[in-house]
């Protein structure tokens, strides 16, 4: 062999070695010094369906990990994260069915720790007569879209006595379809691909995508460069609740966080004081869709109650005021209540009772408690058991549960 070449590839072979050993002291110092969020969903959970884009896959058991947490995640015969509940109500049983997405599901906590499953312990502890059900029907990524046609064709068959649906922000551009859900080899992606099979350069980018502090760390870098330029520049993108947002995203599992755009989404235009009137598209068809949710409720006899789950950054200043600095913003132009406002109004005018947990969610806050996970947009237990609390004491208030059940 010639002595030039032995000696290049000898060369070539010790680049690739360091590479290697940077990239692995850089994996390990990241993963317990600055450990970076990941896509922890276990491969499997999710799988297409024709009338609600997707659901949880049937009897599927896996775990969820997170930066923070280690979450067991089992789904029953019907694709819930619940025990086994008949269609059929037993008597002397108060069913009630909880509609949302990845907050009513519970990510990031144990099932019994979830804000439901909190609350339906907290109606049976010591009630006299009635028997207290939820079916915790939380889908992560849903919107109020998918929870209406689940409420539809699945929800209504439990023939529940009162429907509570935890609403949160992100729903807004979700039902205005920027942010397209269904799934690829098991996983949950954001832009729809028309359900091609990933080729092998996507494969390994969402491996990385789900096991690489490293890659993780270099992409949300990148992302946030991007994300920069586009709020920046949003006076220019009036258009971007269409196919712009597709355009300049063209996000999926293995490459921008999902919750980094949420965020930049609120900016731009859930907190913001003067959208552009076309923006209103987004409310309008979502209070369309809150409507037919409180119509088949009444028409079946059933009570609604909608709650608002808040953002990090509208109850720890700290978070939002990271984002004003971040964004380059003036914060005189946005009002971080705005979107909870607007839901509270129109439940008003609809004769809908909504309850806003933001207020509440603050003054813990203020008193220092961590309601969420630091590395993760979602409540830890402290704010399920708070939620779940919020919400029982609503109940009562409102008198949407029989109080003959209670002491």
């Amino acid at each position: 062999m010639n002595v030039k070449f032995r000696n290049g590839l000898v060369n070539m072979g010790l680049v690739v070695m360091s590479v290697v050993v940077i990239l692995i002291i850089s994996e390990v110092c990241l993963g317990l010094f600055l450990p970076q969020p990941r896509y922890g969903w276990p491969q499997g959970l999710f799988m297409n369906d024709d009338e609600l884009d997707f659901e949880l896959t049937p009897n599927f058991t896996g775990i969820f990990e997170g930066t923070e947490f280690k979450s067991h995640t089992d789904i029953n015969s019907k694709g819930l994260r619940d025990v086994e509940h008949t269609y059929k109500k037993s008597n002397g049983v108060f069913r009630i069915l909880g509609l949302g997405d990845s907050f009513t599901f519970g990510l990031g906590v144990e099932f019994n720790e979830s804000c439901l499953s909190v609350l339906e312990k907290r109606l049976n502890a010591g009630n006299k007569s009635k028997n207290y059900e939820i079916i915790k029907a939380g889908v992560p990524g849903y919107g109020t879209d998918n929870e209406l046609a689940y409420l539809k064709t699945k929800g209504i068959k439990y023939d529940p006595n009162l429907i509570i649906m935890l609403y949160y922000l992100n729903d807004i551009y979700n039902n205005v379809g920027v942010s397209d859900r269904t799934t690829m080899n098991g996983y949950l992606v954001m832009a729809k691909w028309n359900n091609q099979e990933m080729n092998p350069q996507q494969k390994i980018l969402a491996y990385l995508r789900i096991h690489s502090h490293s890659y993780n760390l270099f992409m949300r870098a990148q992302s946030n460069s991007r994300l920069h330029k586009y709020v920046h520049s949003f006076g220019k993108t009036i258009g971007m609740a269409s196919n712009s947002y597709r355009n300049a995203s063209n996000i999926n599992i293995y490459n921008i966080s999902e919750s980094e755009w949420d965020f930049a989404q609120s900016i731009i235009w859930l907190y913001y004081n003067n959208y552009p009137s076309s923006f209103d598209d987004g409310y309008n068809l979502t209070k369309k869709l809150l409507k037919n949710v409180g119509t088949i409720s009444s028409e079946h006899d059933a009570e609604t109650l909608i709650v608002i789950i808040p953002s990090k950054e509208q109850v720890y200043p700290n978070y939002w005021n990271k984002a004003v600095k971040q964004w380059d913003i003036n914060p005189d132009d946005y009002n971080l209540s705005k979107p909870s406002d607007i839901l509270l109004e129109f439940g008003k005018e609809n004769g809908i009772i909504v309850l806003d947990l933001l207020p509440e969610f603050r003054k813990h806050a203020e008193k220092g408690e961590q309601l969420y996970f630091h590395n993760n947009d979602h409540w830890n237990s402290n704010g399920h058991k708070l939620a779940a609390e919020l919400v029982y004491i609503k109940l009562i208030e409102e008198q949407l549960i029989p109080l003959g059940g209670e002491e």
